[in-house]
């Protein structure tokens, strides 16, 4: 077989899954050592998105983390309706969000 276990390793089997706010601080990461400081602010967008994914994610499922293979429409829409009402962003905003995510 050309491509091994692709499958499962999609689906997380046979090693552990790769988890939604350690890839997105891992990214953050490396945006900020190779940015040149004037740029260092838009990475907070991304920060500010972790943020209220760790706020989201404790208050309305009660996890740390979300294994990036369980991410659904369902959950982007709530984390929409979280920016929109917990956090009161306006519509701008809000899709700079859901577009970082």
């Amino acid at each position: 077989q050309k491509y091994g276990n692709t499958d499962q390793k999609f689906n997380g089997k046979g090693e552990s899954p790769k988890m939604l706010l350690e890839v997105f601080r891992e990214c953050n990461k490396k945006y900020r050592d190779v940015l040149d400081r004037d740029y260092v602010r838009n990475v907070l967008r991304y920060e500010r998105t972790v943020r209220y994914l760790v706020e989201m994610l404790l208050s309305k499922y009660g996890l740390e983390d979300i294994p990036m293979k369980d991410l659904t429409n369902k959950f982007i829409l709530n984390f929409e309706h979280f920016v929109k009402v917990e956090k009161k962003c306006a519509r701008n905003a809000t899709v700079k969000y859901l577009k970082n995510l």
